[in-house]
């Protein structure tokens, strides 16, 4: 069939019929016509499912891409509207599986109490309490308009899940969970009915939610295994370390990697020092400290994914990592991709570095056993094993895990570059961060002061802080030294000898730092803190700091002029 020219045609006279099979045959004005016919439906559609208007409108955006993208497999062209409702649907549904908008914003409570209620949430937010404000909604709706077919299909396919994962409350739980989501009561209908109090009513929808998600995960992991006993994959597996660090060390994630060098079957010919290891990463150089206060967490507060791999690629290799580090719904299925990403890489030969297990460190897992459902993990100078369900939990608060990837080879020249160009971006504050309540590099050293001076002073995290910055920069000062032995050797080529001498200049620098670090230590002792609040401790404290920030600044100036060689 031959068509006039789309120009010549008024496309608002057409049937959906005729602009379907223009749209086909790539006339954009007719498919743009479809879709602006349909498109409030389709956002009707989005919003319903999702709860949420502008994740409605990405939803549609998505969708219409999918449309324009497959229309040619659409076979009969009378069915278009319907089609395209499913690709609403379908993009709809896959927001709320994945988690929507609010994953980790907003417990389910929310969703159906009143503002003044709030103090009553509890817990985070998961993919079931989407769901679950979108069978809410859509059981209003039904009191004041007619359920069209879709609509009534995602309720009870809704339903059904639901109902599948109840099996883990006991008779209470279960009444006033159904009561409340399936028939829509208030709680506090259901404390008059139950004879108990509201604030009970709240305690048991709470538990009967953590339930729910721990058995929905449950049931995740029991599929995924057994997807995997049906495949020709390794039921068990453990690597073996080739040899064992000895030393001093704050930072576990340069000791994890360490480990990860030892205990992969295709890295152990690289002769890493730790020093190496700091100084490449620029892990020997970090500072973050919190605008308001001194915490425990700053030490680890920044963007994982982007500094380890740039960190990782200056050593020679292309790491793989999943997840931010962020706290995540335990029924998100990124956790079970977690188990697949760390079963694949141990049978590849890589360990894998993860993040808080059981405690707030870097820890390296070099085994697994499907039968008995545990990982072996390497810690902090300690070796144990943890089972599945455990790193579902502790994976729930904070997943962040990653391998050193793909090996390959870099010049040291290159290296060099690289790190010193990390190191110096962080130093002067300007490393992009997902956590701006934190000031990094040399300016962190006024927050740190100002803190002192105020007396905004954890005894704990100021010592703690302290001991761990002063253990990185003793690296930074020997990273420095061993590029300062290359000036007659043909590591650096034609600028060895000026690398080295700045290269020495900068550590004499940081040798005045660590001095001053230490004496800092001796004031502030690790755990017991001593007392900054006493005016003579507080006094030395923000001296000494001051004499840390200068030195490091100077020795920040002799690191850019190194950069300027190597940019030659």
């Amino acid at each position: 069939m031959r068509y006039m020219d789309q120009d010549s045609v008024d496309v608002n006279s057409l049937t959906d019929d005729m602009l379907v099979l223009q749209a086909r045959d790539g006339q954009s004005q007719a498919f743009n016509e479809l879709m602006t016919r349909h498109r409030k439906k389709a956002l009707h559609i989005a919003t319903k499912i999702t709860n949420d208007p502008h994740l409605a409108e990405d939803v549609v955006q998505e969708a219409l891409m999918n449309a324009f993208l497959h229309l040619g497999s659409l076979e009969h062209i009378e069915r278009f509207v319907p089609w395209f409702q499913r690709i609403i649907t379908n993009q709809a549904l896959m927001h709320v599986r994945r988690g929507g908008p609010y994953a980790k914003e907003k417990p389910f409570s929310a969703y159906t109490m009143c503002s003044d209620q709030d103090n009553h949430n509890q817990g985070d937010d998961f993919p079931i309490d989407l769901i679950l404000n979108t069978l809410a909604r859509n059981a209003n709706l039904l009191r004041h308009e007619d359920e069209d077919p879709i609509d009534s299909a995602i309720r009870l396919e809704t339903n059904d899940m639901l109902r599948s994962l109840l099996h883990c409350l006991n008779p209470k739980e279960r009444e006033m969970f159904e009561a409340h989501f399936f028939k829509q009561y208030s709680p506090q209908e259901i404390a008059a009915m139950c004879s108990t109090s509201s604030s009970n009513v709240y305690t048991t929808l709470s538990r009967s939610r953590r339930k729910i998600q721990q058995t929905q995960f449950q049931s995740n992991l029991t599929r995924y295994l057994h997807t995997r006993s049906n495949h020709p994959f390794s039921i068990n597996n453990e690597l073996q370390d080739h040899g064992i660090y000895i030393g001093e060390i704050w930072d576990t994630y340069s000791l994890c990697v360490m480990h990860a060098l030892q205990y992969s079957t295709h890295h152990q010919d690289s002769q890493f020092s730790m020093a190496e290891i700091m100084g490449l990463t620029g892990q020997a150089f970090r500072i973050q400290i919190h605008r308001n206060q001194l915490d425990l967490a700053g030490v680890t507060t920044y963007n994982w994914r982007n500094t380890f791999s740039k960190g990782l690629l200056n050593l020679g290799y292309a790491p793989r990592s999943l997840g931010e580090g962020l706290r995540i719904p335990q029924t998100n299925e990124l956790l079970i991709d977690a188990f697949s990403f760390v079963h694949e890489s141990i049978d590849q030969g890589n360990p894998v570095i993860v993040w808080g297990i059981q405690q707030p460190f870097f820890s390296l897992i070099h085994g697994y056993d499907d039968r008995q459902r545990s990982f072996r993990i390497k810690g902090f100078f300690q070796q144990k094993t943890i089972d599945y369900e455990q790193f579902g939990r502790e994976w729930s608060a904070d997943l962040f895990v990653l391998t050193l990837g793909t090996a390959y080879e870099i010049k040291p020249i290159d290296s060099l570059r690289g790190a010193l160009s990390m190191i110096i971006t962080h130093a002067e504050g300007a490393e992009r961060s997902i956590h701006p309540e934190y000031i990094q590099g040399v300016p962190a050293y006024d927050a740190w002061i100002s803190a002192l001076s105020q007396g905004h002073i954890d005894h704990l995290a100021n010592a703690y802080n302290v001991w761990f910055i002063s253990n990185a920069r003793s690296f930074a000062v020997e990273f420095l030294n061993t590029i300062a032995e290359h000036h007659d050797d043909d590591v650096y080529g034609s600028l060895g000898l000026e690398l080295s001498t700045l290269a020495t200049q900068a550590s004499s620098h940081y040798v005045v730092a660590l001095q001053a670090l230490y004496e800092l230590r001796k004031l502030f002792p690790f755990p017991n803190g001593g007392n900054p609040h006493l005016t003579n401790n507080r006094d030395a404290g923000i001296k000494l700091l001051k004499q840390v920030k200068m030195s490091e600044q100077q020795g920040l100036n002799t690191l850019k002029s190194m950069l300027q060689i190597l940019c030659r």
